[in-house]
């Protein structure tokens, strides 16, 4: 994937917001072994760092809303589970299950969750190291009945049956070195700005200190094929430490000469803005 133009490696600022929560949706309100969650977290990494899953404390208010919560710890790496007997908020759901691209059908359950809980990092880390808690401790949450998870952070969502990919060999080692699968560590979001623009986004590439990417689309039979490239280039930036800029240019074809050009984003687009920066990717031959 040869490059032109000015490159700089990429360094995760303070400023830049880190992976910090995932939430796991429940048609009710579970009730939670956490000595199976702590043997399910080390199964999936058994040569991974030691896992503490201390007892979890319950409460419950004047009108009757229940809550558990506690801290496990995975090395050195403090995480916090508050379970709620009740869904997520609307806008929550809105930028999540709403935005993701899972389909209709597979959308129904997480749409009609009762609970939830709220794994949040508590400590610091690499990003990917966060990521990596964030995915051990929501698997085995989801292994206890969930109906699916959701990535405020990413505007994601995911059913049950995606965590499967942390089994597979290899998986740990990629996910750490280069970012795979980004389907678990950053989202593809399909913004309908009016009848005729549509865009293509990325969210989360900024939660490892990368710029999102943009891509005005004709229409949504592209999607797949955008989404094949913004995870290359994804995979490509966090694999060499070499993060793009508004005026390089990729070669995506050598045969045809296609070459992918990064642009600024147009004024009236406030919505691609994020921290670290975004870029509009155009086609050129």
């Amino acid at each position: 994937m040869p490059l032109f133009g000015r490159r700089s490696k990429h360094s995760v600022d303070a400023h830049h917001p880190h992976p910090s929560q995932m939430m796991v949706l429940y048609n009710g309100f579970p009730a939670l072994d956490t000595v199976r969650l702590a043997d399910d977290i080390i199964a999936l990494e058994p040569d991974g760092p030691p896992v503490e899953v201390p007892a979890f404390r319950s409460a419950a208010d004047d009108e009757g809303r229940r809550t558990t919560s506690g801290t496990l710890t995975i090395g050195q790496m403090p995480l916090t589970v508050e379970v709620h007997n009740w869904p997520l908020d609307r806008e929550v759901m809105r930028y999540t299950v709403g935005a993701s691209n899972l389909n209709e059908a597979a959308k129904g359950p997480l749409r009609t969750h009762r609970a939830y809980a709220l794994v949040s990092v508590a400590g610091e880390a690499r990003p990917i190291e966060k990521m990596a808690c964030l995915l051990k401790v929501t698997a085995g949450l989801v292994a206890q009945g969930a109906v699916g998870a959701a990535n405020h952070e990413t505007w994601s969502a995911f059913v049950p049956e995606i965590f499967g990919l942390l089994d597979e060999p290899g998986f740990w080692q990629d996910l750490r070195a280069k970012g795979i699968p980004a389907v678990l560590t950053t989202g593809f979001v399909k913004v309908n700005v009016s009848t005729d623009e549509l865009w293509f986004i990325t969210r989360g590439h900024r939660l490892y200190g990368l710029p999102e990417l943009a891509y005005r689309a004709q229409g949504h039979q592209e999607a797949e094929g955008i989404f094949d490239v913004f995870t290359n280039i994804f995979h490509y930036m966090f694999d060499t430490g070499t993060v793009l800029h508004v005026g390089d240019t990729m070669e995506m074809d050598e045969r045809t000469g296609q070459v992918m050009r990064f642009q600024a984003p147009p004024a009236e687009a406030a919505f691609l803005e994020s921290p670290t920066g975004t870029l509009v990717t155009e086609f050129k031959n």
